[in-house]
């Protein structure tokens, strides 16, 4: 009887898995990331996106910093393509392009104001709770900035964890 019973429960939770895996398509949607900020960029926000398809996402960050130290305000559009699903989760690649400008105070009490523009070559994977709504973690492994004396990062020091819903 025990043998029956976890075998109806592993059938259920891989049928829920299965189907679970099924990436919106044709769909508007909205989402926030949170991400440890580079040198370079911060990729933390609010984000809204559109899936062209199952496997090809469009869409763009934004992000507004108020603060004593100054104002940032950034946005961030990219494009992501999913893979097939890989057990529970699916792989995907994403070019994005940050522009972000910052502005401050110096010592003397003058503004310095800067704006920075950053190409971002990520890979990670994402897990649909359901059609609707993705759970995703993702590692810039390339931060190439566009301006002279930026810090080029190769590797997996800055995760970026978010969530995104999608609307029917």
């Amino acid at each position: 009887m025990k043998k029956i019973i976890a075998m109806a429960c592993t059938i259920a939770m891989s049928v829920g898995i299965a189907t679970a895996q099924n990436s919106p398509s044709e769909q508007m949607g909205f989402g926030a990331t949170l991400a440890i900020p580079t040198t370079e960029v911060s990729l933390s926000g609010g984000q809204f996106q559109y899936a062209l398809s199952s496997d090809l996402h469009i869409g763009s960050g934004i992000a507004l910093e108020l603060a004593d130290a100054g104002t940032s305000i950034s946005i961030s559009p990219y494009g992501k393509y999913l893979f097939a699903p890989m057990g529970s989760v699916r792989p995907y690649v994403m070019g994005q392009l940050a522009v972000q400008y910052n502005s401050s105070e110096n010592f003397a009490g003058n503004t310095e104001s800067a704006t920075n523009a950053t190409l971002v070559a990520a890979v990670g994977a994402e897990y649909f709770v359901t059609k609707n709504l993705g759970i995703f973690v993702s590692i810039p492994a390339l931060i190439l900035p566009f301006r002279s004396g930026g810090a080029v990062s190769f590797g997996i020091l800055s995760p970026t964890l978010g969530i995104e819903l999608f609307l029917d």
